[in-house]
């Protein structure tokens, strides 16, 4: 008992160590729109989950922002558009109306700090043996019509980063079946995002994405799976150093 006493310790020392105080940003995330939900398995998942199509997509929504809040609270002091203010209204009206989408390269070559190792060890890719994963090297990014609008957002909420989620993709691969018998396919999540400063400088743009088997379609298990690893990725690109 007292060795593993000592060893919760110790982790806990390395923890602190390993996430600096130049690492402890002041993180707003803003949530994607709800019409930047892109998915060939609505259908599937909403019948899984016993939900019409629309309750599906908002209860997915929830679960997924609070997993990446929660996430990133770890080592940051993080706030979420939609939840933490009163006036959340207004900044986010006006915050849609002034953002356009633009396809981007990825940050690829970006250090980052590493991921989860106990989260990456339980989500670790499906794909049929010998089926590649490659990083997908484009993703949604945005653009500002409103070009005072991130720094009024740094200003009005205290914080030195932005998460722009900017679009999720539910995906069938027809092409990787896991089971041929079943008819069992790897769908993946991808959740396209950028991250800026208050400034206006980009420091982070990318595609955090997870699998899943077809065959799992209730929402709330869904997130269970791809969740912490997508919430971990985006944590990791929020904290992406200026370069």
């Amino acid at each position: 008992m007292r060795l593993l006493s000592i060893i919760i310790l110790l982790l806990s020392f390395i923890n602190c160590l390993a996430t600096p105080d130049s690492l402890r940003h002041r993180v707003l995330i803003v949530p994607y729109q709800e019409a930047m939900h892109l998915s060939d398995a609505d259908p599937d998942i909403a019948n899984g989950s016993e939900l019409d199509p629309g309750e599906m997509r908002k209860n997915f929504r929830i679960g997924l922002l609070k997993a990446i809040k929660a996430s990133t609270a770890e080592i940051n002091d993080t706030r979420l558009l939609e939840s933490d203010f009163v006036a959340e209204d207004v900044d986010q009206d006006r915050l849609y109306k002034a953002i356009y989408y633009t396809e981007d390269t990825s940050y690829l070559k970006t250090k980052l700090l590493p991921p989860d190792s106990v989260i990456a060890a339980s989500t670790r890719p499906l794909s049929k043996k010998g089926a590649k994963q490659p990083e997908p090297p484009r993703y949604m990014n945005v653009g500002f019509h409103d070009q005072l609008l991130l720094r009024d957002l740094g200003r009005n909420f205290g914080v030195d980063r932005i998460v722009m989620l900017n679009e999720i993709d539910i995906v069938t691969h027809s092409e990787d079946c896991l089971d041929l018998a079943l008819q069992i396919y790897r769908r993946e999540l991808k959740v396209h995002f950028s991250v800026f400063t208050p400034s206006g400088k980009q420091v982070y743009g990318g595609v955090a994405h997870a699998d899943f088997p077809s065959n799992s379609n209730d929402v709330q298990q869904i997130l269970q799976r791809v969740a912490p690893s997508i919430a971990d990725q985006v944590r990791r690109g929020a904290n992406a150093p200026v370069e």
